[in-house]
Parts: C-alpha cells; structure tokens; sequence
C-alpha cells in the first residue's frame, strides 16, 4: 500500500450506533505518499448505547506513512486520533476550516448533483427501543421465570455487563441464560428449564406484570450460589419494594437450587414493571414466585378447583399457563370453555383460566 489519498471528502453522521470507529479510520503501513487532507468531518458523535470511543481521524494500529493536514471539524470530536500508530506527519489539524469545508465533498463538474441529494435521509436512533413482555405480561399471582425478562435490550430492559449470552441458550442477546438439566455437557440442548447466571453486582432485569387488584403478594425465588456475598432485590416501577435479600451459598457448583423466602410486597392494581437487582456478584437465579398466601405454590393448589367449566354466566375466560404466566382470552360461543380452548387453536393440556366473576381460578383439562 502506498501513495493512497484520502483528500476533500465531506463526511457525517457517521456511527450512530456503534463505536470503535470513525469517519476516516485506517490500519497498518501505507508506505509512502499517502495523504488525508482537507476533509471536512462533522456531526457525529459516540451515542449514549456505545462503550467505546468514536475518534475523527482514526490511526489505528501501525497506521504509518500518512500526512494528516488540514482537516476540518464541526459538532464533532476533533483532531487525530490514533491507537499504536506508527510514524506519520500532522499539521494543522485543530477544529473547524472555513475554506476547507466549503470545499470538500462534490466538486467540479459535480458539484450540482448536490442540489439534487441535499436531503439525505438519516435514521433516527433519538428514541430508545421500546419495552415489551417477552411472551406476554405476567399476570399475578405468577411464577416469574428469570430467563423470560422484557424485551427491549441493553439498557431498556436489562442491563449486563459483558455483550454476550455466556451460558449460550434460551436467548440470544447479552444476558446470561444457562440450561438446567440438560442433555449435553454444555447444557444447552433439551433442557428441562433454564435460570439467569454469570451476574455481576450491578446487573439488572425487567419484566411487564399486570396486577388485577390491589393485594399483598408472598415472594420467593429458586436460587443458586457458590458465593457467601450473592444477594439481589426488588424494584417496583424504579422504587425498591425489598431490602437487599442475601442469599445463603447453596453448593460448591451454582447447580443446586433452593427456595429462599424474600418477604412481602404490597402491590396496586394496574401494570407495573418489576426490577431484579443483582447487588452481590455471582447469583443464579431460576425464577420468583409472587403468590397469594405464604404457603401457596403455583399453580395455587388453594385456588384451583378441578372441574370441568360448561357455559355459565361467564362470556369469556383469560387463560394462564401452569405457571400462572397469562396466554390469552377466549370467548364462548354457547359452549363449554374446553371447547373453546380448542377453537382458538390451543394444544393439549391442562390451563387456568379466570372469568370477570370468579375470584377463583379453575383447571381445565384440553384432550
């Protein structure tokens, strides 16, 4: 690579997103002769999602045999930057250029195709991901799995601290989802369930509840520790609703689970946002039960009664997963709610449901 030139370029709106980079980024030797002069390099900047930098000239490593020389800025970072550079020749480099600015980009015979392209559409990252349940909102009383926080992404509805999914199953983004008795040593096929690990003090999880009636709720999780520091709470709407709740080492491994109380929490009817707060390093957590009365358990033997629902007063039921997760409403067509449970397409086997009228959620049985 030699005498390359990089010259009169109008650059902008650049990294958007990402970082690490820049409008003119360059790595290794380029012999003799190369340049990167009066470039007019502006607007940009590193985002509020990026945790790296974005530098306006970027000499990258042995980047060498370059001038770097007039070269103009405006609402952007300015100067050169460089990460293990080699040897290159900078002058004048110090912010914004009049002259240079006013000359970069298209030129000569050209330079009207300007006037044709001068509303260069850009996208608009000025509003975060939207939040949403990752199935659907957790109805209470619920089992709250772990692994199943809102959707939304780093930031919105989680916040981790490394970008990848160390554990390697369930899901696919930065939060660590590891396998529980599963059938391959790397414990990611055929899996009886899963659990959040790999947490760091810090860390944090959100998920969508929908809470039918003001109500006290009796709160446990399934966790697992090595750890004599692993500890977490919980956050309601941003406001905390726990005390840090220490969590006793279960083994050696983080592959035995235990039951630990965490108390009471006095919830308003509506829809809330619950936060799990890692604030002691090297939790595993499977999930947090939420119920009505200390002793229950989920599905909330005191509250299911194993009928079989035939048309009533009710015109419709909202139906819950055995783990008290809400999967939808079906409406009855002067039929039995099994039959309508099979209309609207669901698969065999056994569901909650609960009409308007019915303080008591019932079993029904799909064949």
């Amino acid at each position: 690579m030699t005498n390359n030139h990089v010259n009169k370029n109008n650059i902008h709106h650049i990294s958007r997103l990402l970082c690490d980079s820049g409008p003119i980024y360059t790595l290794s030797n380029q012999g003799t002769g190369s340049e990167i002069k009066e470039n007019y390099l502006h607007d940009y900047s590193a985002s509020k999602w990026s945790d790296y930098w974005v530098l306006p000239i970027y000499l990258d490593e042995g980047s060498s045999g370059f001038t770097v020389e007039n070269n103009s800025y405006r609402n952007a970072p300015s100067g050169v930057g460089r990460n293990q550079a080699g040897q290159f020749t900078e002058r004048n480099n110090g912010g914004y250029i009049e002259s240079v600015a006013a000359a970069a980009g298209l030129q000569g015979e050209f330079k009207n195709l300007a006037d044709k392209i001068s509303n260069i559409p850009l996208a608009d990252f000025s509003n975060p991901v939207p939040q949403a349940p990752f199935k659907n909102a957790f109805v209470f009383p619920a089992l709250v799995q772990a692994e199943d926080y809102d959707e939304g992404g780093q930031g919105v509805s989680y916040s981790d601290k490394d970008i990848a999914n160390q554990g390697n199953a369930y899901r696919e983004d930065g939060v660590d989802v590891v396998g529980l008795e599963c059938t391959d040593s790397a414990a990611t096929k055929d899996c009886k369930g899963f659990a959040v690990g790999y947490t760091q003090a810090g860390e944090w999880l959100e998920y969508s509840v929908n809470v039918p009636a003001d109500a006290k709720y009796f709160v446990k999780a399934n966790v697992a520790t090595a750890s004599e520091t692993s500890s977490f709470m919980l956050l309601v709407d941003n406001n905390a609703v726990t005390d840090t709740v220490a969590v006793p080492k279960t083994d050696s491994t983080w592959n035995v689970y235990k039951e630990i109380d965490v108390g009471t929490v006095e919830l308003k009817q509506g829809e809330h946002v619950i936060r799990l707060l890692i604030t002691g390093d090297y939790l595993n957590i499977d999930w947090i039960q939420f119920a009505d009365s200390a002793n229950q358990t989920l599905p909330p033997s005191q509250l299911v009664e194993k009928v079989r629902l035939d048309v009533g007063p009710e015109t419709a039921y909202d139906v819950f997963g055995l783990t008290g997760k809400y999967l939808g409403r079906v409406e009855l067509r002067g039929e039995s709610v099994n039959k309508a449970l099979v209309r609207e397409g669901f698969a065999r086997g056994i569901y909650l449901v609960r009409g308007s009228r019915h303080a008591k959620a019932l079993r029904v049985q799909v064949r």
